[in-house]
């Protein structure tokens, strides 16, 4: 694999991000992270993560848009990128009930978001909560 050898000799193995699996309508795929897990193992190295759940990313976003990263909330359905990335980075964290919830709260990977909707269809509401308060 052109990967493993080129990470071998030296250069080093970046990543997106380490996601398990990803759904689509018909069912779950493997997602990068395996792919990522296996270059590593392979080669001995670990990579470094410039995506989620990487703290930089979040605040790379922040800073891009002139803003600080208490001012935004990180939306997302995943736990292990999206609400824990978010929350390492110092932003607000808003967990959906959707896609890969499910599994992650059969696996005691949910609860640590600072609000939680069971749709993006909910976000203007609790935007307007938040805004409120």
């Amino acid at each position: 694999m052109t990967a493993i050898r080129a990470v071998r000799a030296g250069a080093e193995l970046v990543a997106l991000q380490r996601g398990r699996y990803f759904k689509r309508a018909d069912g779950d795929h493997v997602d990068t992270g395996a792919v990522v897990a296996a270059i590593e193992y392979a080669a001995g190295v670990t990579a470094r993560v410039l995506g989620k759940p990487s703290p930089d990313f979040f605040r790379l976003a922040a800073t891009s848009l002139g803003v600080e990263a208490t001012e935004c909330l990180v939306v997302g359905d995943d736990a292990t990128t999206d609400v824990a990335g978010g929350r390492a980075a110092g932003l607000g964290t808003v967990q959906v009930r959707t896609g890969k919830y499910a599994d992650q709260r059969a696996e005691g990977l949910t609860g640590d978001a600072d609000h939680e909707v069971d749709s993006v269809a909910d976000l203007p509401a609790l935007l307007r909560r938040l805004t409120v308060a």
